[in-house]
Formats: C-alpha cells, sequence, structure tokens
C-alpha cells in the first residue's frame, strides 16, 4: 500500500508540476569552462565543419558534492553536435563559450524525463540553435517512373554523434583531466 501512494504522488506530482523555462547561464567552474574551450579549440583544429557549425553538448554523468581532493567530483561527457532538439530532449539549460552554443544535459536527475518545458523557451532555443545547423531545404525523391515518393519542404541535413567527445573529470580540489571518450 505504500508503494502505491509512493507511485501515485510521484504520477500526480509530475502531471501537475508547472512548466519550466529553459534557462540561460553563465558557467562559474572555471574548470569546466578551460574543458569547454579546450574541446572547442581541439575539435576545431580536426574537424573544420566545426569551425562554421554544430554545438557542444555537455552531460553531467556524475556529482560528488562530498568529494575528497584527489576524488572526482564531476564527471561530464563533452562532444560536438549537428541536429536539431525537434525529436529530442530539451536542456534545461545553456550558454555560450567561445562563440559557441553549449547545451548542459542532467542526466543524473531521475524525474528527467518529467520536465516540461515551455514552448515559449524551446522555440527561444531552436531559434538560437538554427545558426549552428545546416540550413532547412525542400527535397523532392523520384522513383524511376517519375513518380514523386518524397516532397520534404522542411528537410535539414543532420548528423549525430554517438561516439567521441571526451570525459572531462573533475576533482575535489578543483584540478581535472580530459580523456578522449571512446
Amino acid at each position: 500500500m505504500k508503494n502505491f501512494f509512493l507511485s501515485l504522488f510521484i504520477t500526480s506530482s509530475c502531471v501537475f508540476a508547472q512548466k519550466a523555462a529553459i534557462l540561460e547561464i553563465e558557467l562559474t567552474n572555471e574548470s569546466l569552462i578551460s574543458g569547454i574551450e579546450h574541446f572547442i579549440n581541439d575539435t576545431k583544429g580536426s574537424n573544420p565543419k566545426f569551425t562554421q557549425m554544430g554545438y557542444v553538448d555537455v552531460r553531467i554523468l556524475y556529482y560528488d558534492r562530498l568529494a575528497k581532493e584527489s576524488d572526482i567530483k564531476h564527471s561530464y561527457r563533452i562532444k560536438d553536435q549537428y541536429v536539431s532538439l525537434d525529436d529530442q530532449r530539451y536542456p534545461p539549460y545553456y550558454t555560450c563559450v567561445n562563440g559557441k552554443l553549449v547545451l548542459l544535459f542532467i542526466e543524473l536527475d531521475m524525474f528527467d524525463d518529467a520536465h516540461l518545458f515551455t514552448e515559449k523557451s524551446k522555440a527561444a532555443l531552436d531559434n538560437k540553435l538554427k545558426p549552428f545547423l545546416n540550413k532547412i531545404e525542400r527535397i523532392i525523391a523520384k522513383d524511376k517512373d517519375g513518380n514523386v515518393v518524397i516532397d520534404d519542404p522542411n528537410f535539414r541535413d543532420e548528423t549525430y554523434n554517438l561516439h567521441g567527445g571526451i570525459l572531462l573529470n573533475i576533482f575535489g580540489d578543483g584540478s581535472y583531466e580530459i580523456k578522449a571518450n571512446k
């Protein structure tokens, strides 16, 4: 019975939760800023496409507020992306670093799927994201008989990175290490 009431509470709190705005924030963690800047500079050097388009996807994977000096306090996965957010989850936060849009996702939030963002804040983030993506174009495909089989007026050539990027570990003393994410 106790589990029933817990389930009912969680469900009702998700259903009646107010929609939240996606917030633009200013990063204050110098190690995180340095890690993102390092990633942006390295990626621009190794991937010419990233100099003109793409954004940075940052996901916190681990957090320990009680970490000792040599223990990992934060762990982030950082990678470049080139896709719109139409069919993806939206991040709760975003910022800009070195002229690149940085989307900040929190993987640790157990109710992350329940976050509902206002349409106004999603539209605002979509507008900020547009300059970092390929342009929308009309695409028409015909079969061998000349019949139109695809007529998409909103086609966008997108690339989604499944692998790559870096892992940024920040220690309790503020130092950090960067590892390739495989």
